[in-house]
């Protein structure tokens, strides 16, 4: 979907269970992770710009290293 964030992000991850760690590295797009159900470890290095939730929790059984705006 086209989300919250003006422009587009260039990564969206929404509304998604994902049966394993989501690792998030060197991007330089906006970056949407929002409403989601994870099952192990949410990673991020070296991206631009901050991970933007949309106002919308995520679900997150293993270690947070994203910082979010």
């Amino acid at each position: 979907g086209t989300g919250l964030i003006a422009p587009a992000p260039s990564i969206a991850v929404e509304r998604s269970t994902l049966n394993g760690g989501l690792s998030l590295i060197g991007n330089q797009g906006q970056i949407a992770v929002a409403s989601n159900r994870i099952s192990g470890h949410l990673f991020c290095s070296g991206n631009l710009f901050k991970v933007d939730a949309e106002g919308m929790k995520n679900i997150v059984s293993g270690q947070v290293s994203c910082a979010f705006k």
